[in-house]
């Protein structure tokens, strides 16, 4: 009724209201909310350095300027504490993940499958710009990391043209670039 008096955003007396309707929703999102994020925040930090040391090593011998450009991110980034626990947490991982790529045993689709599960879009975004710049850390675009990106993004289930574009400005600098056969 028009004289309806309201206190805290619900109304003070029931005979004024004309009818009643309560909706419940039931909503299922797709991605992890801020708090499964930041629970899962060392977890998809592992995943991403691994990630990176597999574009850096996608020619079978490692890329310094890659394992160089990992450092600076995730030093920048602060994904690690500062503590010398998380310094040789950290080095064990690049050293592990080095062997496992040499070795031919790391399941890169287990990666991004675990990356999909606990990341938000935004997230898979960011591994991808790091993932762009190891690969054009050393001002080449080779076949193998070429092929490794596009793969890469389409596992993260990212928006391919996005994508192209940042890839487009990610090598634009870049003074070698090896086309692969694929799509790009």
């Amino acid at each position: 009724k028009l004289n309806a008096k309201f206190e805290n955003g619900k109304i003070k007396n029931k005979k004024d209201l004309y009818f009643h309707v309560e909706t419940l929703f039931d909503l299922n999102f797709e991605e992890p909310g801020y708090l499964d994020a930041e629970k899962y925040e060392g977890d998809i930090n592992e995943k991403i350095v691994q990630l990176g040391m597999a574009v850096a090593y996608s020619e079978k011998k490692i890329n310094t300027a890659g394992i160089e450009s990992i450092n600076t991110e995730i030093l920048w980034k602060n994904f690690f504490e500062d503590s010398t626990d998380q310094k040789i947490k950290y080095s064990f991982l690049l050293k592990n993940t080095h062997e496992l790529l040499k070795n031919n045993k790391l399941s890169l689709s287990e990666i991004v499958k675990e990356i999909n599960f606990k990341s938000s879009v935004s997230k898979r975004y960011e591994a991808m710009n790091l993932l762009l710049n190891i690969a054009g850390s050393d001002d080449r675009l080779s076949k193998e990391e070429d092929k490794l990106l596009n793969n890469t993004a389409r596992a993260l289930e990212l928006d391919l043209n996005r994508f192209q574009q940042m890839k487009t400005s990610t090598i634009a600098n870049i003074e070698t670039i090896e086309e692969s056969d694929e799509d790009s």
